[in-house]
């Protein structure tokens, strides 16, 4: 055998033998503030108590929905991890998306 070939043997073999790593599950699968945002405005959100289309504007208007209220909606369905509350970038993020919804108006 040839150096080139016990060489290319060696990384075949550590291939193979690599452990597999599962896909992230919904709630570990990371959506953007724009995406959150989109789906609330959507009415992907409706089961958990957030409204869609002009209704959520309205409640963003009014201050009956906030930020806070949209990704608590997004965990309860699946969508997001209940650490993102705890990230005051994302929900300052999701936050300046529901403005600019309700003021693209």
């Amino acid at each position: 055998m040839t150096i080139a070939t016990t060489a290319l043997s060696l990384v075949i073999v550590t291939s193979a033998m690599a452990p597999v790593t599962e896909a992230p599950t919904i709630a570990e699968a990371q959506l953007t503030p724009f995406e959150v945002t989109s789906l609330a405005y959507r009415g992907s959100f409706d089961e958990a108590g957030i409204p869609g289309y002009g209704a959520l504007e309205s409640g963003i208007a009014t201050g009956t929905i906030v930020a806070e209220d949209v990704i608590e909606a997004a965990i309860a369905s699946g969508r997001l991890s209940a650490e993102v509350l705890e990230d005051s970038s994302f929900v300052g993020s999701v936050d300046n998306q529901l403005e600019n919804l309700v003021d693209r108006n």
